[in-house]
């Protein structure tokens, strides 16, 4: 009888234990869910702020189930896509934002922003217009995405200035100092500016090879903090011993240094290994020559002019070998003749690249650019350049012309049978020269 009651007693309270728990689980479940959508929430918000999009991306996703009805999810994530390329799946999130009534002025720029991406014709314009109110909020969404944009068009007066109010609405920016950076480059180069750019974006990533060798190069082209510079390689040196090129800027800098030893030992390791880096045998060429070792000298920087035809350096050092060993007179004129008119385009190119600065949109200079490079055995960028000029104005005739002789001189009539359909298809009333008319 005892134990029948005892035996009731503990079901009932196993039955209003269990009946407690569910009652706290269905209680406590809602506030675990929203605490933790509250804490992705803030930690897609933290992401954005060191420009992390795919973990804000993962973040956001986490919290969907409690924020999929909230105009500002849907705006957070559109913006997320919108830096992650993928603008139609942004756009969605925009709409939805829009339609559970997020703010007009918010889900108006990201419509525009994604339209500029997409090549609207008109979104620039607004853009400029928005910025121009000088709203914080409106420009630290439209700076980071015109900026990139001008500087790969070029139109680096406009490019400047942007870049520098980026850093000053994100200054713990890496990506605004980086475009900082290397719009200071092509603007003022070797300014003591640009220095502080490039040093600012390595501070902030110094695992960036990029931003710690171009901090470098500025040093050792400006001649000073040659110590900072060296202390950049060893210390990159440490983590990457097999990095070619951090082994011919320690190389360099150990020359400025007064160490040669060092420098050739650095050298030779390197050209070893099969380098095709030219730079390596110009430096090693360069040492032979200062120290009237005539035949090497001129072996090393043969070898130099072979692996780059633009490198004017080299061809001078060359011809100055080949000068001091009395070679003869007729292959000294040749390489001479070489240098100086390697030199003279390299001017030229550093002229038409301000003129673009100037002229964004004129074919003819970016072509004329193109051709130049071409010339000098520059393929990639000469390629750049034509193709850039295409963009702009598809019919340009001097760079359909230029790309169908370039890719018939390689052996590629495929690649040159588009040029020159659309050359024969050409209207005679065009300007034959195929450069705008003046």
């Amino acid at each position: 009888m005892d134990n029948d009651r005892s035996g009731k007693v503990r079901l009932r309270r196993w039955t209003q234990g269990g009946v407690l728990a569910v009652f706290f689980f269905l209680l406590g479940w809602p506030v675990w869910t929203y605490v933790h959508a509250v804490h992705q929430w803030r930690s897609a918000q933290q992401a954005a702020e060191v420009e992390n999009w795919p973990r804000v991306r993962e973040h956001l996703e986490a919290c969907r189930s409690m924020w999929q009805y909230n105009s500002s999810w849907h705006l957070a994530y559109g913006r997320a896509l919108r830096h992650l390329g993928e603008w139609t799946l942004a756009r969605q999130h925009i709409i939805h934002a829009e339609r559970l009534g997020h703010d007009p002025s918010d889900v108006a720029l990201e419509k525009a922003l994604l339209r500029y991406l997409e090549g609207g014709p008109t979104a620039e314009r607004e853009l400029w217009e928005r910025f121009s109110r000088g709203e914080a909020a409106d420009a630290v969404q439209i700076v980071p995405v015109l900026v990139p944009r001008l500087l790969a068009q070029f139109r680096l007066p406009e490019a400047g200035p942007l870049s520098a109010r980026w850093v000053q609405l994100q200054p713990q920016s890496v990506t605004a100092w980086k475009y900082r950076a290397q719009i200071l480059e092509r603007l003022h180069p070797n300014s003591d500016e640009t220095v502080a750019a490039w040093r600012q974006w390595w501070r902030l990533a110094p695992q960036d090879r990029t931003a710690r060798f171009g901090l470098v190069r500025l040093l050792l082209q400006r001649r000073e903090r040659i110590e900072e510079a060296a202390a950049l390689l060893e210390e990159h040196s440490q983590q990457f011993p097999e990095d070619e090129e951090g082994r011919l800027l320690l190389a360099e800098c150990r020359f400025l240094q007064g160490s040669s030893e060092a420098a050739l030992e650095l050298l030779h390791a390197v050209i070893a290994a099969g380098t095709q880096e030219s730079r390596a045998y110009w430096l090693r060429g360069r040492w032979y020559l200062q120290v009237g070792d005539w035949s090497r000298a001129i072996s090393d920087l043969r070898r130099a002019v072979e692996l780059d035809p633009s490198f004017p350096d080299a061809w001078y050092n060359l011809f100055q070998a080949l000068q001091q060993a009395g070679a003869p007179a007729e292959e000294v004129q040749q390489v001479e003749e070489r240098w100086r008119r390697c030199d003279q385009d390299l001017r030229q190119a550093g002229l038409l690249a301000r003129r673009i600065g100037e002229q964004p949109w004129d074919p003819d200079l970016r072509q004329q650019l193109g051709e130049l490079f071409l010339r000098n055995g520059r393929n990639t960028e000469g390629l750049r350049w034509l193709h850039s000029a295409l963009e702009i104005r598809p019919d340009h005739l001097a760079s359909h012309r230029t790309l169908a002789e370039y890719h018939e001189r390689h052996g590629r009539p495929d690649l040159a049978a588009p040029h020159r359909q659309f050359l024969s298809a050409a209207r005679p009333s065009q300007n034959p020269s195929g450069q705008t008319p003046r």
